[in-house]
């Protein structure tokens, strides 16, 4: 990262924009923001995605802003108040993908229209050769509610025009007729009894026209020059077009037309067969869609972004406003869904080099981020090693005995299995007709059948330790993508992949898919197996642990999150100290988050859950007298567990949002319902006995006295991972609202509304205060405290930056004495020390702490301490203390 002379990154501010909160409301609240201490704004993109998006990751059009939020007119407001406050900008950008909404698209419209011959065939991945024949140079769009026959004859589906196109629409979809189709409906018209009201001009003219049409070349047509004729030519028929429905009684002529025309039903079939796409039932299109799709998303489809011609379109608008220094980091969506990671980022910050590029990539265990020249990730693995260092280890036992079901892994393997055969069926079946091909150039494997080559692409998938692998054209594998591939092999021919000894792959054929996963078969079918292989493994690996085992496995939901390990029960202090030792060296400007747009529960919520470890007995007490007062046979005890946890959690919460946070949690598992096949009886099940509890008046007690008892310990915790996240090395981010104490739940719980009034307020009782001297109500209390740690936290960032970023260091710190509690201590640059506890902080009497010589004042109450002090004696305000040396 070389940011330009004068900018450096102290912190961001993660903004969530859509129609309810658009530029204009972020630039109003980014004189906020600025007196927080944030250097850098962080928006969701701004692009125009589909109309109504919540999120943005949706997007259609690459060559504007969102209308939703405020357009061009907002962006100038946004940019204006940047500059006004001091601030800069880290844009969200969506490479892998875009929404394939009609005709909002505009390239997948003309992709939709003409086929391979589109000008955009080549940016989307759409595989126009697939094995059905009726699907050959044809894109399946199964968007239909009910059988296609079913739709047809019920007459929900209609031609209609515009001034100068004809559309097929279906409710409120809309998808392109072909220009050859536009002629043979002026042919049908022509040759109909309503061509008798037409003049002989008239007629004339409709029939060069439909002449023109006809005459075009073909859509499967693909050499540039016939390419840019279809085109040409089809621009031209149609504004003659307009110019002709535009004159006399014309456009009532081709309405009725089109009005007989939908009257039949055979006539109208022989249309759409002759359209570049196939509209089908929606579920036909869970095994068999022949374009990638984001994970099993129908409506995000995947673009070939290592295209040059599709990179420089994707990111057109963004790297413009990078060279004229209106953006200053970018925010790289999903970057394990592209075909070559490693060479997108080189571009990227190639034609960036001043920018701050951090990617979303998540990390397993002893995984590290390869070397692309990007400034770090998104920052699950930081999250991940913060919630659990304050986990206690020592009620692992109480909880394996309230849970008493198979560990992650077993939840983990199984939910893989599900995805690659019913989840992500079609992105398989396409793999298995490429493994197929190399198969079939390969004498010694060349008569294996479709279903045993697609037993072990299945295995190995299902084996993969990791998200992906790097191969890449033309170069060798590296050692750590060639021991995961080995290690995913090895267990996929050792293990059986059913328990039915007919379907366990042949561990011969695996082996062979290992060399090619290697780049050990040579071969350009060979290449592009493995190249594909490893694209899939990403979408296989998050559907199956992030969509479906963290919604299975709830033993302790704290730790089911983005890039969490819940195996993995606790934390210790001396690990954390070596993974922030390593981030120092290698990342120190990664991004830090604690909650983040894609967090299942945001931080304090995960904080409520780890201080239930603390209070371990109680709350297994607990749980058994919820379960004998609440007893719901047809509910296994995962569900039952996601109940009691989301509500201790999140307590008190509403019907409306547990219901909400539980129907996603239930589908997402796809145990006893699923978004594929919605079983409403178990899901009512499930949301009765949230509501029953939350409606009785002995449960709500039980509740509300658990978070009485666990509720210091639980703010500690909260304060504490706040003010690690804030000190850690590495760039911290803020999610919209998270400065104070947060009850959200996965999206779109936690994209609520944001009370920026009320933290204006807070923060201004803040910046008028001295240290420790603040009095606030106690309803405000909480709140006031983790904003005020906030605040300080990012003003030693500023005005310190020499103890932080790559000329900073991270010094570890160690608590000494009597009692088994641990703090956590470290010092960054030499000058800025962080001590928290991790456990109850009246544990920590008699430890005993040797900070750097000299004195330190406490950040938080204005206190000086000699360089070795009793821990206790630094929390006299607050659990937690930012000491400044002098």
């Amino acid at each position: 990262m070389s940011l330009p002379e004068g900018v450096s990154v102290v912190a961001t501010y993660r903004l969530q924009l859509h129609r309810g909160f658009t530029l204009f409301d972020a630039a109003d609240v980014c004189g906020y923001v600025a007196d927080l201490g944030i250097s850098h704004v962080y928006t969701s993109p701004i692009l125009q995605a589909v109309p109504g998006s919540m999120h943005g990751y949706d997007v259609v059009d690459h060559t504007r802003v969102a209308d939703d939020l405020g357009g061009e007119p907002g962006h100038e407001a946004f940019r204006s108040a940047l500059i006004r406050h001091g601030l800069h900008h880290v844009l969200d950008i969506v490479p892998n993908h875009m929404a394939i909404e009609t005709p909002g698209n505009a390239w997948w419209t003309d992709v939709l229209e003409n086929g391979p011959s589109s000008r955009f065939a080549q940016f989307f991945d759409v595989d126009w050769a697939p094995t059905e024949a009726t699907l050959q140079n044809r894109l399946l769009v199964p968007v239909l509610g009910d059988h296609y026959g079913t739709e047809l004859l019920a007459g929900r589906l209609q031609v209609v025009r515009d001034a100068s196109r004809f559309w097929v629409a279906y409710h409120e979809h809309r998808f392109p007729v072909g220009p050859i189709s536009t002629g043979l409906i002026l042919d049908r018209l022509l040759s109909g009894r309503l061509a008798a009201e037409l003049t002989d001009a008239d007629a004339q003219t409709l029939g060069f026209l439909a002449q023109s049409l006809r005459s075009l070349p073909r859509a499967v047509s693909t050499d540039w020059a016939s390419v840019e004729r279809r085109h040409r030519d089809t621009v031209v028929a149609r504004r003659l077009l307009a110019d002709w429905a535009a004159a006399g009684s014309n456009a009532s002529v081709l309405d009725r037309a089109l009005a007989e025309l939908n009257a039949d039903a055979m006539a109208l079939h022989a249309l759409l067969e002759e359209q570049n796409y196939r509209l089908a039932y929606w579920r036909y299109g869970v095994h068999e869609v022949d374009y990638r799709r984001f994970f099993d998303i129908t409506s995000l489809a995947g673009l070939r972004t290592e295209n040059p011609r599709v990179f420089a379109a994707v990111h057109e608008l963004p790297l413009r406003w990078v060279a004229e220094g209106h953006v200053q980091g970018l925010r790289v969506d999903h970057v394990d869904g592209l075909l070559d990671p490693a060479g997108y980022c080189r571009e990227l910050t190639a034609r960036a080099p001043d920018a701050w590029v951090v990617v979303e990539k998540i990390l397993a265990a002893d995984e590290q981020l390869r070397a692309w020249g990007v400034d770090g990730t998104t920052g699950y693995d930081v999250a991940t090693e913060v919630t659990r260092l304050f986990v206690n280890p020592a009620a692992e036992a109480v909880f394996d005995r309230i849970h008493a079901g198979p560990s992650f892994a077993d939840v983990a393997t199984a939910a893989k299995r599900v995805v690659v055969t019913e989840v992500l069926s079609a992105e398989v079946s396409r793999l298995v007709e490429r493994f197929r091909a190399v198969c079939e150039s390969n004498l010694e494997q060349r008569d294996h059948g479709r279903v045993e080559l697609r037993r072990a692409l299945e295995a190995v998938l299902v084996a993969f330790p990791v998200y992906r692998t790097y191969l890449r054209r033309n170069e060798a594998i590296g050692d750590a993508d060639r021991r995961v591939v080995n290690i995913a092999v090895d267990i996929a021919a050792d293990r059986a992949f059913s328990a039915v000894d007919e379907e366990r792959p042949d561990p011969a054929l695996v082996k062979f898919l290992g060399r090619v996963l290697l780049g050990e078969v040579p071969g350009e079918e060979s290449d592009e197996l493995a190249l594909r292989f490893q694209q899939l493994s990403g979408p296989v690996m998050a559907k199956a642990l992030e969509d479906t085992a963290m919604y299975r496995h709830t033993r302790l939901l704290c730790l089911n999150d983005v890039g969490s390990e819940p195996d993995h029960f606790g934390g210790d202090v001396h690990s954390f100290h070596e993974f922030n030792a390593r981030q120092q060296i290698f990342w120190p400007s990664t991004m830090t988050v604690l909650s983040t747009h894609d967090s299942k529960r945001s931080e304090d919520v995960r904080a409520r859950l780890c201080a239930l470890t603390w209070f371990s007995e109680e709350w297994a007490d607990a749980v058994q007298t919820w379960k004998s007062r609440h007893h719901d046979a047809a509910l296994d005890d995962a569900v039952v567990n996601l109940v009691f946890q989301t509500l201790a959690g999140a307590w008190p919460i509403s019907d409306d949002r547990i219901a909400q946070h539980l129907t996603k949690a239930v589908r997402e598992a796809k145990v006893g319902s699923s978004w594929l096949r919605p079983v409403e009886e178990y899901e009512r099940g499930v949301l009765d006995l949230a509501h029953r509890m939350i409606a009785d008046r002995r449960t709500a007690a039980d509740m509300e006295s658990m978070r009485v008892l666990t509720g210091p310990v639980a703010q500690t915790i909260s304060l504490s991972q706040k003010l690690v996240q804030l000190t850690l090395p590495g760039i911290p981010d803020v999610y919209q609202g998270s400065e104070l104490v947060t009850d959200s739940l996965v999206d779109p719980d936690n994209r609520r509304p944001v009370e920026f009034e009320r933290r204006r307020r807070l923060l201004a009782g803040i910046i008028g205060s001295d240290p420790g001297s603040a009095e606030v109500p106690d309803a405000d209390k909480p709140d006031a405290d983790k904003l005020r740690i906030v605040h300080a936290a990012l003003q030693m960032r500023s005005r310190h930056p020499e103890a932080f970023g790559r000329g900073g260091s991270y010094e570890p710190l160690h608590a000494h004495g009597s009692g088994t509690a641990e703090a956590l201590a470290f010092v960054r640059g030499g000058r800025v020390a962080t001590v928290v506890p991790v456990g109850p902080a009246s544990e920590f009497a008699d430890r005993q702490l040797r900070l750097p010589p000299g004195s330190w004042t406490g950040v938080l109450d204005g206190v000086t301490h000699p360089n070795e002090v009793r821990v206790g004696d630094l929390w006299s305000k607050l659990p937690v203390a930012l000491l400044l040396r002098g």
